[in-house]
């Protein structure tokens, strides 16, 4: 009986694998075959290239022809054949009759089908079954070891990374806080010391007004520009607000113009109820001007040396110079200015100039990229190349610069004896087109279309503020933006724009005037706050504070016009460098009223 019995499970064990069928698959042949033995049969084959030819029978060899449409699909030939269920039915009835349910499971193991063992008993079997248990039981806690390992890890890693982040915001938010303290504390003390000067000053105007009326009514009534002179007195003043009123008042009904020690004019330009009050800059010191209606032209003409003086300073270091404006000046071409040099590779192109105050001339050159520095005779003292081809230059200093350039780069440098000496850079994430210095801060343009508009940055290039202004119907004032200018004295920005012409606002955006000046090629200022733009017809403009314009012819040699990119008068507008692709021409502006005619616009 138990020869029977040996030979009935072999019949029930697949002749590749000598395992207990596990999904029994008949070939043609009729001939049986576990699934997964059949498959891998398949897969080898075709590996080899040889399922084309059929698929042999590993016990009698007959060819089993496989579909041409299966071939592309190996994987799934073997679930064709058909499945043998006397097989299974056997099967199934082998393991109710003899209960070998350990054995039925451990020899489908798919685990390297390892050699099954025969069991007796069922002590046996449930024995085996527990020691695997264990086994299994010993992995899965060996496993949860390793990933309690790398969870302890992993928060380890999660703590000091949050250790760090907090070291690191604690040490910033100290820094932070330190700084604002500063800078709060700085501030304090810069307001309480400007309300101090400005109750004083406010004081002093009108102590003056009241003590000069008469001499005020007399000169009005000649016809004159009234003036008074303020000195360094100090006076308390309870009503502060009652005194600005006045003088408010009092401006508005006369032509009054107040010339001021340097001092004062900090403290005269954050007086926001002045109105129209505006201060301007001389030779020695600024002045406050209001424009009168009644005669617009007296904002242009000389302004009269003749003051009502209040202090015991001298008259001569007070007087105004009476070049303030560009009005009857005659121009005259001086010489003309080679700046190549022979370590110049190819022809200069000069874009951008500027007089320092001692009169020394400054050029860079886009081609060559460098800055080169010329004595009041202009000759050639030193040069320093730059990182990248420069767009334009402003003066914050007696002997330091800004220097603009592509690349997004803004450099600063010193003059001494020797020459320039870049102190630092400042790499920024957008490209300016232009720079110019307003006090202690910059100005700058960039883009075109609806991102044209002005930047004002500090002297470290942090940005304090974006203007993008608009005119009185709503539209963008600015579309594509050039040169810039600014004026210190009014806190006004002069922006060219290649699209809408000249376009002066204040720090606030507020627009102040524009004109339709689309062909301006350069752009400056001067101490006593006019603006001056060359028009390529040329001609020299000067836009006082208020919007009025003179212009004055530049003499050409040729019939063409001048194609400027830069120009720059000294602080004595006695010469004037403009720059072109076709050099440097220097030129003298001499003379007064009625020697050459003046072209109104």
């Amino acid at each position: 009986m138990a020869g029977v019995e040996a030979t009935y499970e072999e019949h029930l064990k697949c002749p590749v694998c000598y395992e207990t069928y596990n999904t029994p698959k008949t070939l043609p042949c009729l001939h049986n075959f576990c699934k997964g033995c059949l498959n891998s049969i398949i897969l080898s084959l075709d590996e080899k290239g040889d399922l084309e030819e059929g698929i042999a029978c590993p016990v009698c060899h007959a060819v089993a022809d496989v579909p041409s449409m299966a071939l592309n699909y190996p994987q799934n030939i073997a679930s064709m054949f058909p499945t043998n269920h006397l097989i299974v039915s056997l099967l199934n009835e082998s393991m109710e009759k003899n209960g070998k349910v350990g054995r039925i499971v451990f020899g489908q193991n798919q685990m390297g089908r390892k050699k099954r063992k025969n069991f007796n008993t069922l002590e046996e079997r449930m024995e085996y079954l527990k020691e695997r248990c264990i086994e299994i039981m010993e992995m899965e806690r060996v496993n949860q070891d390793k990933l309690l390992q790398q969870r302890q890890s992993v928060q380890g890693s999660i703590r000091d990374f949050r250790q760090k982040i907090v070291e690191l915001l604690n040490n910033m938010e100290d820094e932070v806080e330190e700084r604002l303290t500063q800078v709060i504390e700085k501030e304090k003390q810069r307001s309480s010391q400007l309300l101090r000067n400005c109750l004083r000053t406010v004081d002093v105007i009108n102590k003056l007004m009241q003590s000069h009326h008469a001499e005020v009514q007399k000169a009005k009534s000649k016809g004159q520009l009234p003036k008074i002179r303020l000195n360094e007195s100090v006076l308390p003043n309870e009503d502060l607000d009652k005194t600005v009123d006045q003088l408010h008042k009092s401006c508005k009904k006369g032509n009054l113009e107040f010339i001021v020690d340097q001092k004062l004019v900090e403290v005269l330009n954050s007086v926001n109820k002045f109105g129209d009050v505006r201060i301007s800059f001389g030779e020695s010191l600024p002045s406050i001007v209001t424009p009168s209606s009644s005669k617009p032209s007296s904002k242009l003409t000389r302004r009269s040396s003749k003051t009502l003086s209040l202090s015991s300073q001298t008259t001569e270091s007070l007087k105004i110079s009476e070049n303030q404006s560009i009005r009857g000046l005659i121009v005259m071409k001086a010489r003309q200015l080679e700046p190549r040099l022979t370590s110049d590779n190819i022809p200069c192109l000069i874009v951008g100039s500027l007089f320092l105050p001692d009169g020394r001339l400054v050029l860079i050159d886009k081609n060559n990229p460098s800055l080169r520095l010329y004595d009041k005779t202009f000759t050639y003292l030193s040069r320093v190349r730059l990182p990248a081809p420069p767009r334009d230059l402003t003066c914050t200093g007696p002997t330091e610069l800004v220097v603009l350039m592509d690349k997004k780069i803004i450099n600063f440098f010193t003059i001494d004896a020797d020459g320039f000496k870049s102190t630092r850079i400042i790499h920024k994430d957008e490209q300016y087109n232009g720079i110019a210095c307003l006090r202690d801060e910059l100005v700058v343009t960039l883009g075109s279309g609806r991102n044209a508009g002005v930047k004002i940055l500090d002297m470290d290039g942090y940005c304090k503020k974006t203007i993008q202004p608009t005119d009185g119907k709503g539209n963008f004032a600015l579309w594509n933006t050039r040169y810039v200018a600014a004026s210190p004295t009014h806190s006004l920005i002069m922006i060219s724009d290649a699209n809408k012409g000249l376009v002066c606002i204040d720090t606030h955006g507020r627009m102040q005037f524009a004109h339709n000046m689309i062909l301006t090629c350069g752009m400056t200022s001067d101490n006593i706050g006019n603006f001056y733009g060359f028009c390529s017809q040329n001609f020299l403009n000067e836009f006082t504070p208020d919007g009025s314009r003179l212009r004055i012819a530049i003499p050409t040699e040729k019939q063409t016009y001048h194609e400027s990119l830069s120009i720059c008068l000294n602080s004595e507008k006695t010469i004037l460098c403009l720059t072109s692709k076709y050099g440097v021409e220097i030129f003298s502006l001499f003379g007064r009223e009625n020697e050459l005619p003046l072209i109104h616009s």
